[in-house]
């Protein structure tokens, strides 16, 4: 039987291998996996297959349609009339609500790159009597899961 654990890499891994080893687990018994960071960036962009759930359309949509009522309301006194001041308005809140997501999107991608940090993953091969000290010893030096593979 298996049990597996995931741990953000802290001293938190270290003091439940020992814990285990003071518990009576073999050594090699024990295997410790760290996980490496994404190599990549995070994208700006959704593509067709995947989607981070956030929206660069929606404030420059809002912001459009509010500026083309301001610019056409206004065209009935400006020169040019209030079709070409609702297009207008409607262009320029369109762009501005595109540049604010793009500029909070950016801050967004830049602050979730700075705090990845990598996760260890802890196997222990054991007998069945040792699952519920093993799994006292990881839930008490703050394992994220537990699994049990039979």
């Amino acid at each position: 039987m298996h049990v597996i654990a995931s741990f953000n890499h802290s001293i938190y891994v270290e003091m439940a291998i020992t814990a285990l080893e003071e518990a009576g687990i073999m050594k090699e018994n024990i295997y410790a996996v760290p996980l490496h960071q994404r190599p990549q960036k995070l994208r700006m962009f959704d593509s067709i297959t995947g989607s981070d759930g956030t929206s660069l359309f929606d404030l420059g949509a809002a912001l459009a349609t509010a500026c083309a009522v301001i610019g056409s309301s206004y065209g009935f006194i400006l020169t040019g009339g209030p079709i070409l001041w609702g297009i207008i308005g409607a262009v320029t809140g369109f762009l501005v609500g595109f540049t604010i997501d793009v500029s909070r999107q950016k801050k967004r991608v830049i602050a979730a790159s700075n705090n990845q940090k990598s996760e260890v993953i802890v196997l222990v091969a054991c007998v069945k009597d040792e699952i519920a000290p093993i799994q006292e010893v990881f839930w008490e030096h703050l394992a994220y899961g537990v699994a049990i593979c039979e």
